[in-house]
Formats: structure tokens, sequence, C-alpha cells
């Protein structure tokens, strides 16, 4: 399985997008995630440095200029971090998600679902996925 990591430049910005987001680099088990290149990644993505950090807001994770929200993937990958798990069941908890209905975000401010992207059964697998590896038991 080929993975694609997306770190966009431009003249003026960095900036990270969620699908392909270096955030993966640790959840995938390429770097660790005490590594100090990837904390200071990690300590960036969620400054008021990256314009679409949201780290500010109650429910706020990196989103990018694609997905100017916290989207369901960065939620899912924040699980899998010692560091973000913590804020992504918050935003787990405060949101509406419901019965695998997923949408692509939440407004980082209210976690109200962005209905843009709504019934996303992609990030809704993506989500079960990380929900199973963080807290479900293997069975006998």
């Amino acid at each position: 399985m080929a993975y694609s990591f997306s770190f966009v430049t431009s003249d003026t910005h960095f900036a990270d997008v969620p699908r392909g987001s270096l955030l993966k680099l640790a959840t995938l088990g390429f770097v660790l995630e005490d590594d100090p290149v990837f904390a200071r990644t990690y300590n960036w993505l969620h400054s008021p440095n990256h314009k679409y950090s949201y780290s500010n807001a109650p429910c706020g994770l990196p989103g990018s200029y694609r997905l100017p929200f916290t989207t369901v993937w960065s939620v899912a990958d924040h699980l899998a971090l010692i560091r973000g798990r913590s804020q992504a069941l918050k935003v787990l908890r405060a949101s509406k998600w419901d019965g695998g209905i997923i949408t692509e975000g939440v407004d980082p401010k209210s976690a109200a679902m962005d209905y843009a992207g709504r019934a996303f059964a992609t990030a809704a697998g993506y989500l079960a996925r990380a929900i199973c590896e963080a807290y479900c038991q293997p069975q006998n």
C-alpha cells in the first residue's frame, strides 16, 4: 500500500493537508511521537503560526486551506497520538456525529457538523478504525 504525505508550500505560507497530514508520520510508525523533529512539527500545526490551526478553539485541531475546519481525518490521527488523544475525544464528545453519520469535519468553535461533506462513508470508516485501534479489546 502506498502512502502520500502532503506538505504544500507557497511563497507566503506552509500548509498541511489533513488526509495526508504530517501527523501520519508518527501514527504509521515512520517516526516516534517523541522525535524532536516530529514534536516541533506537531507544535507548529497547533500554533498560531499555522494559519489553519484552530487549536485555540474549544473543538479545534489543525485544518487546511482545503478544509478550513476541524476535520474527521485530524480527529482520527489525534486519537492515535498520546499528545492529541484528549482533544480528539473532546471533539468527538462535543460533535453531533452519531450512528456512523460522519461529515468531513466540525466547526472548531461549536463542533457543529460541516453539512457539505455529509454521510461520508470513507471518513466514518477511517474514524471507526482509529477509535477501535485506540480502545477496542481483542475478543477470544
